[in-house]
């Protein structure tokens, strides 16, 4: 047995050598193999409620529900300690639900960021206050519209996913920064690195 094209071919007998090193053929292959196994896990898997859960289909009810998905997230791994009196940017803050918890919890100012124009709209009307974090539109999606060694800690939660060419945000991340940042990322992979997003692609 000889891996061939193994990409979504999988093993393949030949009886001709293998020409090109294993490397060449690992990661497609791993790519694929997690897919299947991924595939088969959610297929597997009971319907569930989610025809009940009114989050589903009901746009205020995601917002509460997702509002409060993101401060569990926050508080079960991260601490309150682990902000205060920082300068924080919650990158991909959609409608800002972290961006406000990470103020209420000690942040000396937020900065939410996000590609989508209709979210940052929604997240500024929710500013009443002069202490509300600040909400910017991103000209780009590889674009943090921040001046150099600017922030403290970078907040990314469930946005990794909607990543497709990372490197770039990583540079981004590194020149807002000041020295000794840190970014703290959360998401949940589930059986496959595209986590929550894998029953789009099955």
């Amino acid at each position: 047995i000889s891996l061939e094209g193994c990409g979504f071919g999988g093993l393949r007998s030949s009886r001709r050598p293998l020409r090109l090193p294993l490397e060449h053929y690992r990661m497609p292959f791993l790519d694929d193999l997690v897919f299947r196994v991924a595939r088969r896990r959610v297929m597997s898997r009971s319907a569930g409620d989610a025809g009940q859960n009114t989050a589903t289909f009901d746009e205020a009810r995601y917002r509460d529900w997702r509002g409060a998905e993101l401060r569990k997230q926050f508080d079960l791994h991260f601490s309150r300690e682990s902000l205060s009196g920082l300068d924080v940017v919650d990158f991909g803050s959609g409608e800002g639900e972290l961006s406000f918890h990470a103020l209420s919890k000690g942040a000396k100012s937020v900065t939410g960021c996000d590609v989508i124009a209709a979210r940052v709209e929604a997240a500024r009307r929710r500013c009443t206050e002069t202490s509300s974090p600040k909400f910017l539109l991103s000209s780009d999606t590889r674009t943090i519209d921040l001046p150099d060694s600017s922030i403290d800690l970078i907040l990314c939660f469930d946005v990794l996913e909607h990543i497709m060419d990372i490197e770039p945000i990583v540079m981004e991340w590194r020149r807002v920064l000041r020295p000794g940042g840190r970014v703290f990322i959360w998401w949940s992979p589930w059986f496959h690195p595209w986590g929550h997003h894998v029953e789009s692609l099955v």
